[in-house]
């Protein structure tokens, strides 16, 4: 439910953009031509914010500047290049003055951005109280596990381990960035680049370590910001 829920807000959205567009004088067909260059800019800005927002304070300052500079010179190269394509070779090339303005630009993009991240996050909310099958191969098995049974997923780099709270252990070469983007956000937390933990299985945390059962996890300085500003640690 929750993709097509994202393709409907998309849809939406270029609806919306078009009808701004046409009060700048677009023939509507056209403004939803023009509309859809801003598909792209939506579509990095929507997969550069998660990680954006999970950096240190300093990194994600320069980082957003330069996300923010990404942004300006692929929207006006395609906004360009569609004015150029509707005003037709060895005409002037007509622009809508609001569109040259920088701020104007952003605003539309973040705007949008982040009302598809409150529904996003809203749907995977909703679908945390429902329990999650995982599948994937241990040891040329395959193994299916509903998220509440997962306590950590532990990885050394060329192999990942899957512990249950039960107790077992599941050798997988499934890498743990793919574990990430698999387990619900609102059940799980990456606390290192080894390491993503079931929060309900946290005992105790700190901006140092995390303890899960009777394991002592670290957390490392690049998820510490993000592990305090979620879980008020310490």
């Amino acid at each position: 439910m929750r993709y097509p829920i994202t393709i409907l807000y998309w849809g939406l959205c270029t609806l919306l953009l078009a009808t701004i567009f046409s009060s700048l004088g677009y023939a509507f067909g056209d403004s939803l031509f023009v509309a859809s260059m801003f598909l792209p800019g939506l579509l990095l800005l929507k997969l550069s914010l998660p990680p954006l927002l999970h950096e240190p304070m300093r990194q994600r300052i320069v980082h957003g500047l330069y996300l923010v500079a990404a942004l300006l010179v692929l929207e006006y190269l395609l906004l360009f290049l569609v004015n150029y394509d509707l005003c037709g070779f060895g005409r002037k090339m007509e622009f809508p003055p609001l569109l040259l303005n920088p701020v104007f630009i952003l605003f539309l993009l973040v705007t949008l951005a982040f009302g598809e991240r409150a529904i996003d996050r809203r749907s995977i909310a909703r679908e945390a109280v429902r329990p999650q099958t995982i599948d994937f191969i241990s040891e040329r098995r395959r193994i299916s596990l509903t998220e509440e049974r997962i306590r950590y997923v532990a990885s050394n780099d060329t192999e990942v381990t899957v512990h249950t709270v039960d107790g077992a252990a599941y050798r997988t070469r499934t890498p743990i960035s793919q574990w990430e983007v698999a387990l619900n956000e609102q059940r799980f937390m990456r606390i290192h680049r080894a390491y993503i933990v079931n929060r309900s299985c946290i005992v105790r945390l700190s901006r140092t370590e995390c303890v899960v059962g009777e394991e002592t996890l670290p957390v490392s300085r690049k998820y510490a910001e993000r592990v305090v500003r979620e879980n008020g640690a310490a």
